[in-house]
């Protein structure tokens, strides 16, 4: 009844609840998940509810749309089984999977990256001599024969040992471990503070040399720094801005710092720089001070060649993502070929 009990009055407390916004439904979701007792638990849903509703609102995204992707999911659970699992699938495809393995086994620069298990992982493999055949059943083809070295960051071969009983029941320090580089204390270069660069930079009378891989330069550098491969040098110093000071920098200062110690002064001359700095603490020291960094490729003084892209890489080439994923179909009708697999490809 219009102004009676139960009516709502215009303006009133009834009419603010009923005409909800799409940031008033996402602020009380939040809320309601702010009193999730679990601290992690409740630091990736209020981050996952907060960019979920985001993309949402970014892309307007509509009834039929939101349901078809329900209907996706809904799909994708019906074929999965214990033996196959399509949503991890989903996560490969867009490189969440690869995000999450970089990210819980951060490795020092030059050191191996990890990867997540493939499809021929085997838990529990057992220990083979020095030659052995990890493919005794098969008999056909030409066998491939395949070596390999456990080097350290400096290029050593260190003594590697087993250790007795893995890492079960041990304590675990959780990050990337920096080990020393024995021949970084015989390395002698003058070093600039990153407010130092900035003034240089902000006269123009610095350029940058960066010797991050690739990838890393493409995930942030400083402004202006050119790409460089050290194993080029110094022949990448000829697409480099002719200034004053040449700085060398990458990730931690310790790729720059081997680097400087291979340039010579004739070196510099040829290319037109009077003086050569390193970069203290190197790109991750400009970051800390609070200065910017730039993405992607700005600067190539080197053909960016150093590191393998994964087909999910903006710069992998083109078709790259296809053909992975053309090799990933095919990868489970090889198993039912070959038939020689210790586990049963499910058919549907």
């Amino acid at each position: 009844m219009p102004g009676g009990q139960n009516g709502g009055q215009p303006g009133g407390q009834n009419e603010e609840q009923r005409n909800k916004t799409e940031n008033d439904i996402t602020a009380e979701v939040l809320a309601r998940f702010a009193e999730t007792p679990d601290p992690r638990l409740r630091q990736i849903m209020l981050s996952l509810i907060g960019h979920l509703h985001a993309f949402v609102k970014d892309v307007e995204l509509t009834e039929a749309e939101w349901f078809q992707a329900i209907e996706i999911l809904t799909e994708a659970g019906r074929m999965c089984s214990d033996k196959r699992q399509e949503f991890i699938l989903f996560s490969d495809t867009l490189g969440v999977s690869m995000v999450v393995d970089l990210l819980d086994h951060r490795k020092p620069e030059g050191a191996t990256e990890s990867t997540v298990f493939g499809p021929f992982h085997r838990l529990g493999a057992p220990e083979l001599p020095p030659g052995g055949n990890i493919a005794p059943l098969d008999t056909t083809g030409m066998p491939a024969l395949v070596s390999g070295r456990v080097l350290d960051l400096d290029g050593r071969w260190p003594e590697v040992y087993v250790l007795d009983g893995g890492l079960a029941g041990r304590p675990l320090v959780h990050g990337a471990a920096r080990p020393a580089i024995s021949t970084m204390e015989q390395v002698k270069t003058a070093t600039i503070a990153p407010a130092e660069l900035k003034a240089l930079l902000d006269q123009g009378e610095a350029s940058i040399v960066d010797f991050a891989s690739s990838i890393a330069y493409e995930g942030g550098h400083i402004p202006g720094a050119w790409f460089a491969v050290r194993a080029r040098m110094p022949g990448s110093l000829a697409q480099v801005t002719r200034r004053r000071v040449l700085v060398l920098t990458s990730p931690d200062a310790a790729l720059a710092r081997l680097a400087a110690a291979d340039l010579i002064p004739a070196d510099l001359a040829a290319h037109g720089f009077a003086e050569m700095r390193v970069l203290e603490g190197g790109t991750a020291a400009w970051r800390d001070a609070g200065l910017p960094l730039v993405k992607d490729r700005e600067a190539m003084a080197d053909t960016p060649d150093d590191c393998w892209r994964r087909p999910y890489d903006p710069y992998a080439g083109e078709g790259a993502r296809e053909r992975y994923l053309r090799w990933e179909i095919e990868l489970v009708h090889q198993i039912e070929r070959e038939g020689d697999i210790g586990f049963r490809v499910p058919v549907d």
